[in-house]
């Protein structure tokens, strides 16, 4: 509730009345600032939030931008389209270093039965990607496993996710 956005936002010292907006950057600090301070508000670690915020924008998405799912047929179809929808909100930067920015962050490569996503970004949030895709795969009612080669968080220099499909839940 709008409580504990303002504690979030303070603990995090984001001055009060801050409005954050899609065709604005904001510094990898920031963003690691208020993730911290939500998991203290939430009491949860960070792969907990990492989920809970996947449930809660996967909800949002639906009611807010229905016509991505319904231009996909499968969860692949989705998530081959995620890094088009990714790499509009950079359109409306007017720095061209900050679109660039947001662009460079990820980009997949298909295969037959499987995708596997390159992600590399100082905030590290590769278990969001891979809680977000767990539900698209879900929403979709497809099945698939999702595993994770390479990671930031244990040093390797970009995360590489691999997500590989089985058809459809019977």
């Amino acid at each position: 509730g709008s409580e504990a956005v303002a504690q979030t936002m303070k603990l995090a010292g984001v001055p009060e009345g801050t409005v954050f907006r899609m065709n604005e950057t904001y510094s990898d600090e920031q963003w690691r600032s208020l993730f911290e301070a939500s998991c203290r508000v939430l009491g949860v670690d960070a792969v907990a939030a990492e989920h809970q915020f996947a449930q809660v924008f996967l909800r949002f998405a639906l009611e807010r931008f229905p016509k991505w799912f319904e231009m996909c047929g499968t969860a692949r179809e989705f998530l081959e389209l995620q890094p088009l929808i990714h790499n509009s909100f950079a359109t409306g930067l007017a720095d061209p270093r900050a679109r660039r920015d947001v662009i460079d962050k990820f980009h997949i490569e298909t295969a037959p039965e499987q995708i596997v996503v390159h992600y590399c970004s100082p905030n590290q949030m590769c278990g969001l990607y891979m809680a977000l895709a767990q539900l698209v795969i879900q929403h979709y009612k497809d099945v698939a496993t999702i595993r994770e080669s390479s990671c930031m968080r244990r040093g390797d220099d970009k995360c590489v996710i691999t997500v590989h499909w089985f058809g459809k839940d019977a």
